[in-house]
């Protein structure tokens, strides 16, 4: 007997979306950035296209689907367990790995990354030809690509990147955050969110595995896990244990380090921090930026949202990728 082949295909899992969701009936509030319309909708019936990951180059779609399947049924127990005790001390070695890959994993598999692709190969077309070239003769090993050239590189790249990317997951510190009550995480159509403190002149800095990158996933309104770089956590560690041998030699300065001190010390115990209404701000500010259009939320209030919208409503719309901006 042929296998059926779901019709719907999710790129943000139903059991993530859930968590969401409020009443027996798991609705839950969507706004559509393009227009600020907010709707109620089942979480089954958001975040899919019929048909996302079908290809009729590879014929990818049925593995595809099953693999993601897998990969969410084994992995909805651990988050599962973050979200009832709130806490990620007793997650071991092996959970950790399965959360960095799936974590990879979200982080390519919706709109996000066709947007991405597209605005590159048009930023790369657009170049040439002010340039004077021709970029699909001119440049070596390049093509204007079609919307469906676009589908079928990103399903490659879903397919193909995610297992070498979770490790640099891996190597970076994860930490719970919890928000206060009444100050609810958004979560979108591209769940997975990056930020980075460090500045690139001239170039992107959003590259996963950069220097002093930050990765943001919300798995429920209280809580987010966040994926901070190692690197910049280790020079935090290093400047708490030098000031604390400065304080016991008598040369310290008169600087308060209480706030690094605590925050090393939640890092050391895997304690969940409580963020500060305006930390869950930031939180939800990148969720509205990178998201692709839809923005959900267990609450129907988009204040936030909204306003950030109407002031820049640029953000409505994919951002299109300026020159330079590309960074690995």
């Amino acid at each position: 007997m042929e296998s059926i082949i779901p019709k719907k295909h999710h790129y943000v899992p139903q059991f993530i979306l859930r968590n969401f969701s409020i009443g027996k009936k798991k609705r839950i509030f969507v706004l559509d950035k393009r227009n600020l319309k907010v709707f109620t909708s089942h979480t089954k019936d958001i975040a899919h296209e019929n048909h996302f990951y079908k290809d009729d180059e590879f014929g990818f779609e049925v593995d595809t689907e099953t693999k993601l399947a897998d990969l969410e049924s084994e992995c909805a127990p651990i988050f599962s367990r973050i979200i009832s005790e709130e806490s990620i001390k007793n997650i071991n070695e092996f959970d950790r790995a399965l959360i960095c890959l799936f974590t990879t994993v979200q982080l390519t598999r919706t709109n996000n990354t066709r947007e991405f692709l597209a605005s590159m190969n048009k930023a790369i077309a657009d170049w040439a030809r002010k340039s004077g070239i021709d970029p699909n003769i001119d440049i070596e090993n390049f093509y204007e690509q079609t919307e469906k050239e676009i589908k079928e590189s990103s399903i490659k790249i879903l397919r193909s990147v995610p297992g070498d990317t979770a490790k640099h997951l891996l190597d970076k510190e994860m930490v719970l955050v919890k928000s206060p009550k009444r100050e609810p995480f958004y979560i979108s159509d591209h769940p997975v969110v990056m930020y980075n403190h460090y500045p690139r002149q001239g170039r992107g800095n959003l590259g996963i595995g950069l220097k002093g990158i930050e990765i943001h996933f919300p798995i429920s309104p209280r809580l987010c896990l966040m994926f901070i770089c190692g690197e910049t956590i280790e020079e935090i560690r290093s400047k708490v244990s030098e000031h604390n041998i400065r304080i016991r030699l008598g040369t310290a300065f008169p600087v308060d380090m209480s706030e690094p001190e605590e925050y090393v010390e939640d890092l050391n115990c895997k304690k969940t921090r409580l963020l500060k209404p305006e930390n869950v701000e930031f939180h939800n500010s990148l969720q509205v930026i990178q998201s692709s259009r839809f923005i959900y939320s267990g609450n129907k209030e988009f204040e936030l949202a909204k306003d950030m919208l109407d002031t820049e409503p640029e953000l409505r719309f994919p951002a299109e990728l300026e020159q330079n901006e590309i960074a690995f």
